[in-house]
């Protein structure tokens, strides 16, 4: 009597889904002793009939154009996969490892079915509440599955639900130590499927059926063996990112954008053998673990050029570190650190390029520049006293950038600039009981626009002067340009521009309102005096004095109100009755001061002086 053991067989009678009729199932017999066979199953059957191909290939292409133009039911896209995807019937159910391979292919395919379909409630219905992946990281995954992924035709979502379907065969080690080459263990799995699709494609017919760019694109994909864990946790090099570039530039960036789905996809069934409800891996906090690994790898270009390549690499590796350094690095790593990243909130600099401008600014410097300009700026006015308010200093800097061809020179002046302010501070105003010390620099941010790059060092050297006012608790330092500070105007705005005084310097004294109205008081009683004898004509004659003179009191006092005064002057300039060198104009006392101080600085001067008036 011989035992035949058909245990294998009946579950995959179970749950069979080949592309053969099961009578022609082929098998091997396994002799466990004398009297007793074990009946193996080879469910992994070689499809070279045309017929059966094609009809496969229909299948999954009206699969894929549902998806993308009507809605499906959950339940009648898993028969459907059931039915054009053989391969799902590679995995031994009988074994607890086979049945975690299939769950993660089962899971990644229905991830893909939501994420195509939108279905945000059927995606996070089983994860735990305070850890659902948000509407707004959805939002962001739609919109990068449609934008740059292009999971918007017919034959890429074909591609993708075969990549999904058989990303996993490499794991089963029967199927691997058939078809693979020696050599090729459980953690080169990907390789091993590589090279079983290169060589033995008919044993996979979903793959078998594709056009021939997406079999090379998902060969590709699977041939870099890129571990995306391993890059997250920053086990990986650059030269890892460098190889896997060259692998898929010649796919261009939608071949790039297809691995990164890829990727995702899988991630998304991680715990598909836990549940197939939901995609119990990819909540929020997965999610964000996740968004900076795919950031910097989507930096990555597709140039040809080999030393760009590698730049790429460099840049997108360290881009990821800086990103997932900063969601876990509770301090800055040094002073300078700290520094540079004010100096950064200063510049508004809110991207790459902006931040490499002020960085490479900053290394510009020189050591002992770089030191002070640190101090200052991490002055905090509570355990370092005093702190700096630096007013205008965004301005200063944007003028800088503005001003020049070349922004990191701009730059590099203009902080050298305010390290001369500093260090006159720190010369002038030794002691400081205050907390805060407001510095103003609108005046250098003025200036600053009227030097073309050639006149950058002189700027950087511009004379200017401190002063110094106290408000309650606050101390104010206003940073006055001096008269050495001129220098020989660029072509751009040699017509148009004024010489630079100090404040301090001797002005034309102007008349006050109180001036003004006791002289009308004057002119007022002689007027009364004259009028009773026989001088009528002067009586009028000074009586009109008067009125003007009262009316010049009157614009005075108007004149004061920085809204009024600033206003008026915006109004005319804009209706295009007066030419912008009407700034320079007094218009109560008619006299000429282009080479006085601008108005702006003339009009708080002025205000400033009668602080004490009604």
């Amino acid at each position: 009597v011989i035992r035949v053991r058909l245990g294998k067989l009946t579950m995959i009678a179970r749950n069979f889904m080949g592309s053969v009729a099961f009578q022609d199932l082929p098998f091997e017999l396994e002799q466990l002793d004398a009297g007793e066979a074990l009946v193996i199953p080879k469910v992994w059957i070689p499809v070279t009939n045309p017929e059966v191909l094609d009809k496969l290939d229909k299948r999954s292409k009206e699969l894929a154009s549902d998806l993308l133009k009507k809605p499906i039911s959950e339940d009648n896209f898993k028969l459907r996969i059931s039915r054009t995807f053989p391969e799902l019937s590679y995995f031994d159910t009988t074994s607890d490892i086979a049945r975690v391979q299939l769950g993660q292919t089962i899971g990644a395919m229905l991830s893909v079915y939501w994420l195509l379909s939108g279905q945000h409630e059927a995606f996070i219905r089983e994860q735990k509440h305070d850890r659902q992946l948000s509407r707004q990281s959805w939002a962001w995954i739609q919109e990068w599955k449609d934008q740059t992924v292009k999971l918007t035709n017919e034959e890429t979502v074909n591609a993708i639900l075969v990549f999904m379907a058989i990303h996993a065969l490499g794991k089963i080690k029967e199927f691997r130590d058939e078809f693979g080459r020696s050599g090729f263990d459980a953690s080169m799995h990907d390789l091993a499927l590589a090279q079983i699709l290169q060589e033995r494609p008919q044993v996979v017919p979903s793959f078998h059926r594709l056009s021939r760019p997406f079999q090379q694109l998902i060969v590709d994909c699977l041939s870099v063996d890129f571990q995306f864990n391993q890059f997250l946790q920053a086990e990986a090099t650059p030269a890892n990112l460098n190889v896997m570039r060259e692998k898929l530039s010649p796919h261009g960036d939608g071949g790039f954008a297809f691995f990164c789905f890829r990727i995702f996809a899988q991630m998304c069934g991680k715990l598909g053998s836990e549940s197939l409800k939901c995609s119990l891996f990819m909540d929020e906090s997965q999610f964000q673990r996740f968004r900076p690994g795919l950031d910097a790898l989507q930096e990555l270009t597709t140039k040809q050029d080999e030393l760009t390549t590698k730049q790429d690499a460099v840049a997108a590796y360290n881009s990821f570190l800086l990103l997932r350094g900063s969601k876990a690095m509770s301090r800055f790593a040094s002073p300078e650190h700290q520094g540079l990243a004010r100096l950064l909130c200063l510049c508004a600099a809110y991207d790459h390029e902006g931040g490499r401008s002020v960085c490479d600014a900053f290394d510009r410097l020189e050591p002992d520049e770089r030191r002070d300009l640190t101090q200052w700026l991490n002055k905090d006015g509570i355990s370092k006293l005093p702190g700096y308010v630096l007013c205008d200093a965004p301005r200063l800097f944007q003028n800088a950038m503005n001003a020049t061809t070349n922004e990191t020179v701009g730059l590099v002046a203009a902080m050298r600039l305010l390290i001369r302010v500093y260090q006159k501070l720190a010369s002038e105003q030794e002691h400081h009981t205050c907390s805060n010390v407001v510095v103003r620099l609108g005046e250098l941010a003025d200036l600053v626009k009227e030097f073309s790059l050639r006149h950058e060092e002189e700027f950087s050297q511009a004379s200017f002067s401190l002063q110094s006012d106290t408000q309650g608790e606050t101390r104010l330092i206003t940073v006055r340009i001096g008269p050495s500070s001129n220098v020989q105007e660029s072509p751009r705005s040699s017509e148009s521009s004024a010489m630079i005084v100090e404040p301090s310097s001797t002005l034309v004294q102007r008349p006050s309102a109180r001036e003004l109205a006791v002289a009308t008081l004057l002119l007022l009683a002689l007027v009364l005096v004259v009028s009773s004898s026989r001088h009528s004509m002067l009586a009028r004659f000074l009586m009109g004095m008067a009125f003007v003179v009262l009316a010049f009191a009157i614009a005075r006092c108007f004149w004061l109100s920085d809204d009024v005064g600033q206003a008026a002057q915006d109004m005319i300039a804009a209706a295009g009755q007066v030419q912008a060198e009407a700034r320079s104009w007094d218009p109560l006392l008619m006299i000429n001061w282009t080479n006085a101080a601008p108005w702006r600085t003339r009009h708080e001067y002025s205000r400033l002086s009668t602080m004490d008036e009604p």
